[in-house]
């Protein structure tokens, strides 16, 4: 008789519903992004993992993430679709900004590229990345001028030797 409440006890615990765990987390992702740059197929899985255990800001910092990944592995349009969300999840997400930049960038669309980083300065004109990346592609183009203001801007900057050794960092 005391074997029947047990298992009761037992069928009711396992029929409860739990959350979901999630193995890897925001951290884990951006970190794989840092410590294996040439391992894109395990960004992309580690930060898949954790996009589903986010939300929000979050959320919009692992699709950044793993959109790098889908770029590494020469996934234009697949990093575009994760940079999109990320800012419309984050409007703000200048790093997503930069990131979607550089695609359109590539895709020799300099149009869309000049925007985004237009966008980025207007956010944040210390935003040294945005120069440097704005500067590459006036230079893409044949704007030579336009390309050199840029770079100059960057080394008319307070502390621009610190932020360009961070930039280069975070975008290696």
């Amino acid at each position: 008789m005391k074997l029947i409440p047990a298992l009761i006890l037992s069928a009711c615990t396992h029929a409860m519903v739990q959350a979901p765990a999630y193995a890897q987390s925001v951290a884990d992702c951006y970190q794989t992004t840092l410590e294996q740059p040439s391992r894109p197929d395990r960004i992309i899985a580690v930060c898949t993992e954790a996009i589903r255990g986010s939300s929000g800001l979050s959320r919009s910092s692992a699709l950044v993430s793993r959109g790098v990944g889908h770029e590494r592995n020469n996934n234009l349009d697949a990093a575009l679709a994760d940079f999109d969300e990320a800012i419309a999840l984050n409007p703000s997400n200048n790093w997503a900004r930069s990131n979607r930049a550089n695609i359109w960038r590539q895709k020799r669309n300099y149009d869309r590229a000049i925007s985004e980083l237009n966008e980025i300065l207007r956010n944040d004109p210390q935003f040294i990345g945005a120069y440097v990346d704005r500067g590459m592609v006036h230079q893409e183009r044949g704007d030579i001028q336009s390309a050199r203001a840029d770079f100059q801007a960057v080394l008319g900057m307070k502390s621009s030797q610190a932020a360009l050794e961070k930039w280069a960092k975070e975008t290696a």
